[in-house]
């Protein structure tokens, strides 16, 4: 490693300039390239990795380490990166389609944001996969005493679920609303204005003076009462689903969820009224459509069943870093560093730099080597 170290912090222009033998170079290069190899051959694919990285980055032209040095990386990534099948959720009888539907959502999604940490299934693998997941549970029926019967080659794990309720259902209450309504005027005689002419007699025959008349005549208003028919409308959409992650080698359940989601909507509508000074505009009422309503309701769903999904799966490389410092801290060299290049490989995938880290899983080495 020391050796590495030097070389690989000279100038390309200068490592030419190294008084070093060429035989005594090439063999230098041919050791690390079939330590490489060996490692590889063991099942060793991480120590193999950084071998053949370290070669790689001395003289990338070394003959056949390209090819060797991909497929060592390909065997990494395909330990590493686990992969998932989204099984068709199931339907209610009322939809027999929504739980396609579901699924292919949550596939799109989980797609769209997992990619880098987690394999998901293509649809086309999916029957193939969905027989032998038939077989698997089959075979553990019959033989309940082992979970080895379970295990699925073609996926790590699943994810599967089911439609457990999906509605949306309008109710409306009919009524009717009463008003008083003014609806005209009659003229009346004002009993103020008796009173004031039966005072004004009295006071011209004293030849007192006389106050003001008030108005001989009232307007009085007349009220009826008046119906209108009032319609109250409510809607509401309701989607519940149930789903379950399971672990292929071993048919367990790592963990379930039911999610529920609904939306309601209310409005009212009239008949109208137009007597006297009294006006009510019709009114419809205005509500969501069924479909728009039940499309809310499952995106809400759908959203929150694949947030929960990638909580899990989310940041592999972390989650096998965080692992290898464990194991290095209870001395298991070997182990940790397979985690350790477990994490390089999906922290390369996200375009991050691992240069440190190759160097600290790097360091192990001499000490596998001398195993």
């Amino acid at each position: 490693m020391s050796a590495f170290n030097t070389m690989k912090n000279l100038p390309l222009e200068l490592r030419t300039m190294v008084s070093i033998p060429k035989d005594q170079l090439e063999q230098y290069y041919d050791n690390m390239f079939f330590l490489g190899q060996k490692a590889m051959d063991n099942g060793a694919y991480g120590q193999s990795y950084l071998y053949l990285k370290m070669l790689y980055d001395l003289v990338p032209s070394y003959h056949g380490l390209r090819s060797i040095k991909k497929s060592v990386e390909d065997k990494v990534l395909a330990r590493a990166l686990k992969s998932i099948a989204v099984i068709p959720f199931k339907s209610p009888v009322s939809e027999p389609e929504l739980g396609l539907q579901v699924t292919s959502n949550i596939m799109q999604i989980l797609q769209n944001t997992l990619s880098d940490d987690v394999k998901i299934i293509e649809r086309g693998a999916l029957e193939i996969l969905l027989r032998e997941y038939e077989l698997a549970v089959a075979g553990s029926a019959e033989e309940q005493t082992s979970t080895d019967s379970f295990r699925i080659k073609s996926a790590d794990y699943l994810l599967m679920g089911e439609v457990l309720d999906s509605r949306t259902e309008t109710n409306i209450q009919n009524s009717k609303k009463k008003v008083r309504v003014k609806v005209g005027e009659n003229q009346i005689r004002n009993i103020e204005w008796e009173d004031w002419s039966r005072e004004a007699m009295q006071l011209r025959k004293q030849n007192r003076p006389i106050p003001p008349a008030p108005r001989k005549y009232l307007m009085k208003p007349v009220y009826e009462y008046a119906e209108y028919d009032v319609a109250f409308h409510e809607k509401v959409s309701y989607l519940s689903i149930s789903y379950r992650v399971v672990e292929t080698s071993q048919g367990r359940v790592t963990y379930s969820n039911t999610v529920r989601a609904q939306k309601e909507e209310r409005d009212e509508a009239t008949s109208g009224i137009d007597i006297g000074t009294y006006q009510v505009n019709m009114k419809a009422a205005k509500l969501p459509t069924d479909i728009e309503m039940s499309n809310e309701v499952r995106k809400e769903t759908i959203d929150k069943i694949s947030s929960e999904i990638m909580e899990r799966f989310k940041d592999q490389d972390e989650k096998y870093l965080a692992e290898a410092i464990k194991l290095e801290s209870s001395n298991n060299i070997q182990s940790a560093v397979e985690l350790y290049v477990n994490a390089i490989l999906l922290k390369i995938r996200k375009k991050k730099d691992v240069t440190e880290l190759e160097d600290k899983a790097g360091k192990y080495l001499d000490v596998l080597t001398a195993y």
